[in-house]
């Protein structure tokens, strides 16, 4: 399969998988100087200009504990009929520093043909997370999908195993 992408400008990241079995793709920040970002801390938001920082020669922004944002990629996909994008948080990035996704699982439909954007969001609850351009900030999966058909139906379905009860019914061990 070809994922066909486009780049909104030459300095954006190409997409790639990072080694030869990845099951997912890399995407990275795309954060230019101009280019005001929107912080949320619950239902407000400010609109901030990216800073600068001259030791890397890289534009960041920088996220205080419980902050969200909507971060450019700075790609659009052509997603292939009959699948979508999943996008996903990385693991050493929510790990390490407590950068993930804000709504858990981001997904671009095969209709959508604009720039993918990544909500990110810092659980760090002690201290700032900096986001420098052509950081990678999440990662993607292309997923063949089936849209279903509706039915509704006039009796609670019958049980269909030994299962009782409901969350957290079958213990953790």
């Amino acid at each position: 399969m070809i994922l066909q992408y486009f780049k909104h400008s030459p300095d954006v990241v190409d997409p790639n998988f990072q080694t030869r079995m990845a099951a997912c793709f890399d995407l990275a920040a795309y954060i230019p100087k101009s280019d005001k970002i929107r912080i949320y801390k619950g239902k407000i938001f400010t609109e901030i200009l990216p800073e600068y920082d001259s030791s890397n020669d890289k534009t960041f922004i920088a996220l205080m504990p419980g902050e969200r944002a909507l971060i450019r990629t700075g790609l659009t996909f052509n997603v292939p009929e009959d699948y979508s994008i999943r996008l996903h948080p990385r693991s050493g990035m929510a790990l390490k520093y407590g950068l993930t996704l804000a709504n858990c699982e981001g997904i671009v439909d095969e209709d959508y043909t604009n720039e993918t954007k990544i909500i990110v969001l810092n659980t760090n609850s002690e201290e700032a997370i900096k986001i420098y351009d052509r950081d990678r900030i999440a990662q993607a999966e292309v997923v063949e999908y089936e849209q279903c058909y509706f039915q509704e139906i006039f009796n609670e379905p019958d049980q269909k195993s030994d299962r009782i009860g409901g969350f957290g019914s079958t213990g953790i061990s």
